[in-house]
């Protein structure tokens, strides 16, 4: 069936049950929704090993892509602050690859990122080489000394973004014992994190495609 129909069929039936019950019904009727809708994708990504990574969130939203021997990562930062949680006019495209020999993955020491920024703004394109500063369990911190930027890759048990990257930091201002601090009372935080409404956003259907 068309994953498209699907998606209507659903909402269709969610908004039926939702007439019927206006309190918290109708809440839990729409999380009912996207998690079918995140099934969809979930059955449509044909890589089982990267769906049940460290990455497989990230993969199910079309952030990452299996290429021969190299893992591709793509998104746009389109949120550049904390405020209504509306994608910005503009946006930094980050590209970067790392090698993968289509089992375990793991992130290297270095990466070599194009950041492509367009939108309402003068497009512009750099590139800059990211060095990893620490890693856990559940999350990576990258650092590039000329773009003075810190890079956050999470997986899906991080109890931060799975995809941040703060913004003219020196080397020592971010580091991952201090993440959640740094994003708890984000609207006083002067260096407020991008993020990614691909990366952020709840409603799965977005990701649907004929």
């Amino acid at each position: 069936m068309n994953r498209l129909l699907t998606y209507l069929i659903l909402l269709t039936t969610a908004v039926m049950m939702a007439s019927f019950d206006h309190g918290d019904g109708a809440i839990e009727d729409n999380d009912h929704i996207e998690d079918s809708i995140r099934n969809i994708l979930y059955n449509q990504k044909s890589n089982k090993v990267l769906k049940e990574s460290f990455l497989g969130e990230l993969y199910i939203r079309g952030v990452v892509e299996p290429e021969e021997d190299s893992l591709v990562f793509q998104f746009d930062f389109d949120l550049h602050a904390y405020d209504c949680g509306a994608p910005d006019c503009y946006y930094n495209r980050f590209t970067f690859a790392i090698k993968w020999d289509q089992q375990k993955v793991e992130f290297p020491e270095e990466i070599l990122v194009t950041d492509a920024q367009d939108g309402c703004i003068p497009g512009k394109t750099s590139k800059s080489r990211f060095k990893k500063l620490e890693s856990n369990k559940t999350n990576i911190l990258y650092y590039s000394s000329s773009a003075k930027q810190h890079l956050v890759i999470g997986s899906e048990a991080s109890k931060v973004s799975y995809m941040m990257c703060f913004d003219g930091t020196a080397i020592d201002d971010i580091r991952l014992n201090n993440l959640i601090k740094l994003t708890q009372n984000p609207v006083e935080e002067e260096n407020a994190p991008w993020r990614s409404t691909q990366i952020e956003t709840i409603e799965y259907q977005l990701f649907l495609t004929e």
